[in-house]
């Protein structure tokens, strides 16, 4: 089993990279579908990030933040682009993005 640390940092890059996106702001991201879907296809691959870390280090998916970005992933995943609510993605993307940023720099700092 490995620390997972590798998991880790691609998780802190797709946030960094999730954080480019936001910065461009609301009114790109409702006139470019293209930055909207990036930016669902990073949540997904955060997810999936989140997924290996527990699965290289014996965590359970089910403990939070690996829990929620698990669930994002599998939201995004599973519905037609038509399902998904935009400006849902937008809202909780913005206030999500800073909190798992600190989980995991708090978790870093814990090594």
């Amino acid at each position: 089993m490995s620390d997972g640390e590798e998991y880790l940092d691609a998780l802190a890059s797709i946030l960094d990279q999730i954080g480019e996106l936001l910065d461009r702001g609301r009114e790109r991201y409702d006139g470019d579908l293209m930055v909207r879907l990036a930016l669902q296809r990073l949540w997904i691959a955060a997810g999936e990030s989140a997924r290996l870390y527990c699965g290289a280090t014996g965590t359970e998916v089910g403990v939070e933040p690996w829990s929620s970005l698990w669930g994002y992933r599998n939201v995004l995943v599973h519905h037609l682009l038509d399902d998904i609510d935009d400006d849902l993605v937008w809202v909780e993307s913005s206030r999500d993005l800073s909190e798992y940023r600190t989980t995991i720099g708090a978790i870093r700092q814990g090594r």
